[in-house]
């Protein structure tokens, strides 16, 4: 059962890049419509679902679209808060992430006063090596 403090919250977000769409070499001016970049969107969101005061889980996505190539991955992390204390926000992550037809990520973060310190590995499952 949850307390007044563990609560859901959720993120979420979209942004758009090159959208004047500029020349990908700053030494030619040439205008040709081939050598000039594509648009980029990006779609994200999330949550953190807390069983209790130092336990939750974090699911999450990230879409992404260029030109004619886009990456989907799919998050999940598990939370471990090393304080009961709410103002303390240090925490250990442990999760994997999938990139739809690419690779298998195994991740860990810790959280550590302001600073977020992450490593990852992939494991590739498409042909691209």
């Amino acid at each position: 059962m949850r307390g007044k403090n563990k609560r859901t919250t959720a993120y979420g977000g979209f942004s758009a890049q090159h959208v004047n769409q500029p020349n990908i070499s700053s030494f030619n001016i040439n205008r040709d419509a081939s050598e000039r970049m594509y648009m980029k969107f990006t779609l994200h969101g999330g949550a953190l679902i807390p069983f209790n005061d130092q336990l939750g889980i974090m699911p999450g996505f990230m879409l992404l679209k260029q030109g004619p190539t886009y990456e989907a991955t799919l998050t999940s992390f598990f939370r471990y808060k090393l304080s009961q204390i709410p103002t303390v926000k240090t925490a250990l992550y442990f999760g994997v992430m999938y990139r739809l037809e690419d690779a298998i990520i195994i991740a860990t973060r810790a959280d550590v006063k302001a600073f977020q310190i992450h490593f990852s590995y992939d494991l590739n499952l498409s042909k691209f090596t």
